[in-house]
C-alpha cells in the first residue's frame, strides 16, 4: 500500500467516523443517564429491588434495576450478555422469583450488603486509578469491567473479559 491508498482509506474513515457522530452522542447521553440514576451516593441504600435482575414487580419484569439497566439497557456500551445471572452475585430467579446468591455468602442479605460495598469501593478505587485496588474487588471480572467503564470511560474501555 502506498501512501495514496493510505490517504483515501484515511479519507473513507473519517466519513464514517462523522456520521456516527450523532450515534456516539446517544450512547453518551445513555452512559450519563445510568451514572446519573445509579450515583456513587445512592449504591449503598440500593434493596434488592432496585439491584438485581429478574424480579418481577406487579406481574412485569422489573427493568429500572441496576443490573437490569448494566446488562440491557447499557448493552450497546458492551455486551456482557452469555454469561449466567450469577455474574451478579445477587439475582432473582425469573420462575421462582426468590433470590439467589454465590456460594460465598451466608443469605441474600449479606450477599446485598457485600456486593454494595464491593461495586461503591470499585468506583472510588477507579476514580482515583488504584489498579491494584481494584484487581482485588470480589466482583466477576465481566461486573467489575463494566462497571468501571460505565463510571470511567475516560479510564477504561468496554472490555469485560478478565483475560482481555
Amino acid at each position: 500500500m502506498n501512501i495514496g491508498d493510505l490517504r483515501n482509506k484515511q479519507a473513507v474513515f473519517e466519513g464514517i467516523r462523522q456520521d456516527r457522530q450523532s450515534h456516539y452522542r446517544k450512547l453518551e447521553r445513555l452512559r450519563n443517564d445510568f451514572v446519573k440514576l445509579f450515583p456513587l451516593s445512592r449504591i449503598a441504600t440500593l434493596t434488592f429491588e432496585e439491584y438485581v435482575e429478574g424480579k418481577k414487580i406487579n406481574g412485569k419484569l422489573n427493568t429500572n434495576s441496576f443490573c437490569y439497566w448494566v446488562e440491557w439497557t447499557t448493552k450497546e456500551l458492551g455486551k456482557m450478555q452469555g454469561a449466567r445471572a450469577d455474574k451478579f452475585g445477587l439475582y432473582c430467579d425469573k420462575k421462582t422469583q426468590e433470590y439467589k446468591f454465590l456460594k460465598k455468602f451466608a443469605n441474600a442479605n449479606v450477599a446485598l450488603s457485600s456486593i454494595k460495598t464491593e461495586i461503591s469501593s470499585l468506583i472510588q478505587f477507579a476514580t482515583n486509578a488504584s489498579l491494584k485496588d481494584i484487581k482485588n474487588i470480589e466482583l466477576s471480572p465481566m461486573l467489575k469491567g463494566k462497571i468501571l467503564f460505565l463510571y470511567n470511560p475516560d479510564r477504561f474501555i468496554n472490555i469485560f473479559s478478565e483475560g482481555h
